[in-house]
């Protein structure tokens, strides 16, 4: 408490006075607040309690009633002007006024009386709506679980699930539980996208859902706010009916409208920028709208030329003609009708006759750029025959005595050869020979050169002499090879005329027989003078004492240089062993068949021709048959 209590006033005497006399608070001291009170009630026009601290002291108060109200109020001037600030304002009916409140010197309700939310503590926040930075902010959603139709809210934020997890369910009534007024906001959504839950809209019986439209709430993001009047929820935000009679002002072009208050009736709307649309005047009949291509376009109609179109307009339409004779350069006029042409002669520099009528079944004949002109009726095998300069002549084609007779018929002309004509035949060719039936061909008149018994008729028709034989037969010498396993000739002859394409054919047989104990091996190599290849790609002989024919035959061709060897045919005729056809590997070949090429041999003197044999013991023989053994050249 203050140092001095003091009753203070305009009509009370001085309060230093009253204090210094009774700084002990002595006998004078007021005892009684009602004494007190009633006092200043009956001396004040303002009445006012005031309470002074220490002389010099911040501290003065006065508890004072203004229009009813009782405020408590600080002075913030000096002792002896005092001037007061409203600390507190509570009016007749108990209501707390707009005044500052501060807590620890910090604001909390300001003079407006708005709440400055940064100064709440944080404790009393944590349950509330409202965060520390003034923002909406609703606690964690609970789930609420329908119950017959009904849920009761409690929270400013809930989730909703179906009666027992059914798929689907509806909230026909939302109880407000505690701490729910008029003005209490609730956002709902589903517990659950696999359930479905309903908001049924009605406020009949206990039904409260006042949002217009049932809301189906089925996905995860669904989510509807509502706020309490007191009795029904309503929808948070709701789109209302917009009438004419609610819009005021004009509707500029920048922001979708037309900018106009009025519109010409049956006027066509121009745009004219970001400014206002304009009308034209209603279009008389036939007008149209015609524009320049820089500013609004005209009203104007349509333009006839003369001697050319007509123009007739009407409510609504345009007649567009010819004029009866019109005006017309008809160069690109296509697709007329001939049928149309009444009058006049379409001359021949226009692509006409420039006649009006040709003789029937006359043959016409051009004049320039004059009128076609007929001929007469041609009589049977009659023509068109010209001379190079005038007219064609209508006249019968004239057979040659002794050659050539002309029949002429009705459209017919027939061309024949008198029977016995007179002719030369020198110039006639491609006769056929079957449709000679007598006589007999002279030996001239068969070929160029002279026929005798000493040539004969080529295929080209020339008598050419007969020449030598082109087959060439060459003495072949042969031997045995008996007990050795040293290459041995077996049979060879001698080759001096060997030209580029000729062939030699080489064949022969023998007996071969394996005495050995074992079996043998088999080769055969065919030398051109110092060059050899394998003729065969070795073989066996099997040792069993039995004698087997072996047939052989090799063809060669000289190529160039060169010996192809291109055809080896080397068989047993027992069964004493194999005989292999020659490997490639180690030669030069032509392709990928068994051609063997012997390179750089030699044909300008007698070469020996000579197949070798080698074989693998010494007691294996071949025993070659002399008169077998045969080598013949073939010349082109």
């Amino acid at each position: 408490m203050p140092e001095h209590n003091v009753l203070t006033g305009s009509s009370l005497h001085d309060p230093k006075a009253h204090a210094s006399s009774h700084a002990d608070g002595g006998a004078d001291a007021i005892t009684s607040l009602e004494t007190l009170v009633a006092a200043v009630l009956m001396k004040m026009a303002t009445p006012y309690v005031r309470f002074i601290g220490t002389e010099g002291s911040a501290v003065d108060y006065r508890l004072a009633e203004t229009a009813g109200s009782m405020k408590l109020q600080k002075n913030t001037g000096t002792e002896g002007t005092p001037s007061w600030s409203d600390l507190l304002d509570i009016d007749s009916s108990g209501n707390l006024n707009a005044v500052s409140l501060k807590v620890a010197g910090t604001t909390v309700v300001d003079s407006s009386g708005d709440i400055a939310v940064a100064s709440v503590p944080a404790a009393a926040l944590a349950s509330g709506p409202i965060n520390a930075s003034g923002q909406l902010d609703f606690d964690a959603a609970t789930e609420l679980t329908v119950a017959s139709g009904v849920v009761t809210a409690i929270k400013n934020y809930h989730t909703i699930d179906t009666q027992s997890d059914a798929s689907s369910d509806d909230v026909d009534t939302i109880t407000a539980g505690t701490n729910v007024s008029a003005g209490f906001v609730l956002v709902v959504q589903p517990a659950s996208s696999a359930r479905t839950v309903v908001l049924k809209a009605g406020t009949s019986g206990a039904d409260n859902l006042d949002i217009g439209a049932d809301i189906t709430l089925d996905e995860s993001y669904s989510t509807y706010a509502l706020i309490y009047d007191g009795s029904n929820w309503k929808p948070l935000i709701f789109a209302a009916s917009v009438t004419a009679s609610t819009i005021t002002g004009t509707l500029a072009v920048g922001s979708g409208g037309t900018g106009a208050t009025s519109l010409t009736d049956g006027g066509v709307l121009l745009g004219s920028g970001t400014g206002a649309v304009t009308a034209t005047s209603v279009l008389t009949n036939g007008q149209l709208l015609i524009g320049d291509g820089s500013t609004d376009p005209a009203l104007a109609t349509l333009t006839a030329t003369s001697n050319e179109t007509t123009i007739t307009n009407g409510s609504g339409t345009i007649t567009v003609g010819l004029v009866a004779s019109p005006t017309i350069g008809g160069g690109n006029i296509s697709a007329l009708d001939a049928g149309n042409v009444s009058a006049g002669t379409l001359p021949v520099s226009r692509g006409g006759t420039g006649a009006t009528t040709l003789t029937d079944g006359g043959l016409l004949v051009g004049q320039g750029t004059g009128a076609i002109e007929a001929l007469g009726v041609a009589t049977n095998g009659q023509i068109p025959i010209g001379d190079g300069t005038t007219d064609p002549q209508l006249a019968n084609i004239t057979g040659t005595s002794n050659e050539i007779e002309i029949t002429n018929g009705s459209a017919s002309i027939q061309v024949g050869i008198v029977t016995d004509p007179t002719l030369a035949g020198g110039n006639i060719s491609a006769l056929n020979g079957s449709n000679i039936s007598s006589g007999t061909v002279a030996v001239a008149r068969l070929g160029s050169g002279t026929g005798s018994s000493s040539n004969f008729l080529r295929g080209d028709g020339a008598w050419t002499a007969i020449a030598a034989a082109p087959i060439t037969a060459y003495g072949v010498t042969v031997a045995d090879v008996a007990n050795t396993t040293t290459e041995t000739s077996s049979l060879s002859f001698a080759v001096d005329d060997m030209a580029d394409g000729d062939f030699i054919e080489l064949r022969g047989s023998a007996l071969v027989k394996n005495n050995s104990g074992s079996t043998s091996s088999f080769l055969t190599k065919l030398h051109w003078g110092s060059v050899s290849a394998n003729v065969n790609g070795g073989g066996t002989l099997a040792d069993n004492g039995t004698e087997a024919k072996w047939m052989f035959g090799v063809i060669m061709q000289r190529v160039g240089s060169d010996i192809w060897v291109i055809d080896i045919v080397p068989t047993f005729y027992s069964n004493v062993g194999t005989i292999n056809m020659p490997s490639l590997s180690g030669h030069t070949t032509v392709s990928a068949e068994n051609v063997i090429v012997l390179s750089s041999c030699t044909f300008d003197s007698s070469q020996t021709v000579a197949l070798k044999i080698t074989h693998g013991v010494a007691h294996a023989t071949t025993y070659f048959n002399a008169s077998d053994g045969r080598a013949h050249r073939f010349s082109e």
